[in-house]
């Protein structure tokens, strides 16, 4: 009968051991995975920034080609308008013709 309690306490014994090791296993994985969950949401942070500056960087670009846009535009129809009102040479005595006169 003795042997069976103390058969019965070493099976015990084990697996009170085996659940403990299981258990800090468990807690290893779980600071391992809060660990990697940490780096993920660093990383994800960062992205999320640089997203930001892209964005903001954009904007600036796109209000700068749309600046550069306008003013070509302005450019060409200043550099055009004087076309219409150019004075043809003509000989000394006869009165200058507009070229939107022809």
């Amino acid at each position: 009968d003795y042997d069976n309690e103390d058969n019965l306490s070493k099976k015990i014994t084990s697996l009170e051991r085996l659940v403990r090791q299981v258990a800090d296993g468990q807690k290893k994985m779980l600071g391992d995975i809060m660990h990697e969950v940490s780096e993920f949401k660093r990383e994800v942070r960062s992205l999320n920034k640089r997203l930001q500056e892209v964005d903001e960087k954009q904007g600036r670009t796109e209000r700068a080609v749309h600046g550069l846009s306008s003013t070509l535009h302005d450019t060409v129809s200043t550099v055009r308008a004087p076309e219409k009102q150019v004075v043809q040479p003509q000989p000394r005595n006869a009165a200058p013709i507009l070229a939107n006169d022809r």
